[in-house]
């Protein structure tokens, strides 16, 4: 075969919502839509939720078939190798407890003899979101920083305005005590004639 079993059971999960697998179990997919996670702000794309059933062992036909189809074989040469991939399938699982199925995901045998099912998630098996990847929206935020520094700029004009004034009212104060200090304490030799102030 030009492929593995895995590779065909993978293409038709992009294409049907249930892939059989004869004598071993079925792949049942749930579309799933696109959703926002709040608090990281991950949007992730449309997808398909893949469950396994282990009482789906009745052929279908599905996946012989497309393999029969691709491979230009036969339905029964088709069928042998999904047998076989099936038996192999099984023993691997019953000896070491563990089987992953590549790109699909990680099949466990669990205490009880249930079998456990972990989607490998690298692979988007919706064609609503094919290719599109998890993006990180991030918060829009009013730029505060903007706000204060206008407000700020706007208070120091206005205290300059202000500051301007108060200057000028001192400095009047101050020529005007001035002339009054000297006009009262003006010495009788001074070069400088006496004058009225006002």
């Amino acid at each position: 075969m030009n492929k593995t079993v895995e590779e065909y059971i993978s293409e038709l999960l992009f294409l049907h919502d249930c892939v059989i697998i004869p004598k071993f179990g079925g792949f049942v997919t749930r579309k799933k839509s696109a959703k926002l996670n709040s608090t990281t702000g991950t949007l992730l794309p449309p997808s398909k939720h893949i469950l396994f059933n282990s009482k789906l062992t009745n052929n279908d036909g599905l996946l012989i078939s497309h393999i029969a189809n691709q491979e230009d074989i036969s339905q029964e040469s088709a069928r042998k190798n999904v047998d076989i991939f099936s038996k192999k399938s099984s023993e691997k699982l019953t000896n070491s407890k563990a089987l992953r199925i590549a790109d699909i995901g990680l099949l466990t045998l669990g205490e009880e003899g249930n079998i456990i099912f972990s989607q490998d998630e690298k692979i988007n098996y919706s064609l609503d979101g094919f290719g599109l990847a998890a993006t990180t929206q991030r918060p829009i935020k009013r730029e505060e920083k903007l706000e204060q520094k206008i407000t700020s700029t706007i208070a120091a004009v206005k205290s300059t305005r202000t500051n301007t004034r108060l200057l000028l009212r001192a400095a009047a104060v101050r020529i005007l005590s001035t002339r009054v200090h000297d006009y009262i304490f003006h010495p009788s030799n001074a070069v400088v004639v006496k004058k009225d102030p006002f």
